[in-house]
């Protein structure tokens, strides 16, 4: 039987190089660049994609780029710009790794980089936000890793036009910018006047952080210290001094000082995701870095927080500890069985996942109710702590390992320097005075 042919459509006027297949049925055209002698050839289902992708290709050849390159796809572009930071700190490139595998690479990942517009890049953003659910900060971080992969793309010639992912979140960061002041007009009591779409406010109200109350972390305290003897020491550091959990996992013995009360924060400790299989051992998955925001601190411990140390202390003193990243004289350990058993450092990642359990296993093991509550937001009642009784700002900015903005941070500067330590001593003096982890306020 013979095969069926496809009519050429009356409407269709060849251009130079035009022509029309009626065995497949598409639109064809072949090119010459004159500068070169390259030849290029193209077919398309409908003839004006074919010609806007020719138009592409001419204006390739009249600007000397590479029409092969333009023909790129975002999964390859962000994969070079990836190639391109390896001298970032391991936990950037991680992080980064991680937004391509999880929302670049399966997804948006097999476009082409010429074919990807700005209306595409707006939409996959809000897509992230809305339906994914996603925090604004990741989306912008995710946006962040394929606007600098189209502009490495860019300086490379593969890219005509504009780069799709500049602005492509300014809708939501306006959005964004009138939930946070309905949010306070809420507070305060007022009648809101920012007008605000009820998908943004449904959008931020499982978001919202809070702080845990003096009873609710006596509560946690107490079960810990009887049903997780070993998580019982983590959760009182982490409460108790606010520091993040790269930072906790980063502690050394020489960085607590029992006698004068301080603990000295000098790096991170992360665990890499890492996808390859190393020969010498899981302890090669971890790097070392600086604290967030690249500065030591000291912040003063009080005697709830130096019990839960010297507890920690002999619960892992038989421990046999293996030498991560240079050091091993960690604070926290694992409670791994096996050849690791109990050598190497505590993983800043499992934090996140023990305290999603935390809630159901107290309830198991006491048959009361309990809080959920996420590592940062250990972290905030710490901050919250310290505002309610009074301690400065600056005060905890820097035990915090804030970032002062603006003009302040001259002023942060000057005080670090000169008198920042004794004025964090005296302030914390006066706040242990007041406040205890396990009893609240004190008389």
């Amino acid at each position: 039987m013979a095969t069926k042919k496809n009519k050429k459509p009356r409407s269709f006027k060849p251009e130079k190089g035009e022509w029309f297949s009626e065995s497949d049925g598409r639109y064809h055209w072949e090119g010459i660049n004159p500068k070169t002698g390259e030849k290029k050839k193209l077919n398309r289902k409908n003839i004006e994609d074919l010609r806007n992708r020719k138009i592409e290709i001419l204006t390739a050849w009249e600007n000397d780029l590479n029409s092969d390159a333009m023909d790129k796809t975002i999964n390859e572009i962000v994969e070079e710009f990836l190639e391109s930071i390896k001298n970032y700190k391991g936990s950037t490139r991680n992080a980064y790794s991680k937004y391509y595998r999880n929302y670049i690479k399966d997804g948006i990942g097999e476009k082409g980089i010429n074919d990807f517009k700005y209306e595409h890049a707006k939409s996959y953003a809000e897509k992230l936000y809305f339906k994914n659910g996603l925090a604004y900060s990741t989306v912008s971080a995710i946006c962040s890793v394929l606007r600098r992969s189209f502009n490495l793309a860019k300086t490379q010639n593969y890219l005509i036009g504009n780069n799709p992912f500049n602005d492509c979140m300014i809708e939501i960061k306006t959005a964004e910018k009138k939930v946070r002041q309905t949010e306070k007009e809420v507070i305060d009591g007022v009648k809101p006047k920012s007008a605000v779409t009820d998908k943004y406010l449904e959008r931020h109200q499982h978001k919202e952080r809070r702080a845990l109350s003096i009873d609710e972390v006596k509560q946690y305290a107490e079960a810990l210290k009887v049903y997780d003897p070993f998580f019982y020491p983590v959760f009182m550091v982490l409460f108790g001094t606010g520091i993040r959990c790269s930072e906790l996992a980063g502690l050394q013995w020489e960085d607590i000082d029992f006698e004068n009360g301080l603990m000295h924060i000098c790096r991170n400790l992360r665990y890499e995701d890492a996808r390859e299989n190393f020969d010498d051992g899981p302890r090669n998955r971890y790097t070392k870095g600086s604290t967030k925001n690249g500065k030591k601190r000291v912040i003063p411990m009080t005697e709830e927080v130096m019990d839960a140390l010297r507890i920690q202390k002999e619960q892992t003193k038989n421990y046999n500890r293996i030498e991560t990243c240079g050091l091993n004289n960690y604070v926290f350990l694992s409670m791994e069985t096996g050849q690791w058993q109990g050598g190497r450092p505590y993983i800043a990642l499992a934090v996140g996942p023990k305290l999603r359990k935390l809630p159901g296993r107290m309830e198991r093991f006491t048959g009361k109710a309990f809080p959920k509550f996420t590592a940062h937001e250990a972290r905030h009642t710490f901050i919250t702590r310290l505002t309610s009784f009074g301690v400065s700002s600056d005060v905890i900015m820097y035990v915090a390992g804030h970032t002062p903005p603006g003009v302040t941070k001259a002023v942060y500067t000057h005080f670090e320097e000169e008198n920042m330590l004794k004025r964090v001593q005296n302030e914390f003096k006066e706040y242990e005075k007041k406040y205890s982890i396990l009893g609240g306020k004190k008389d």
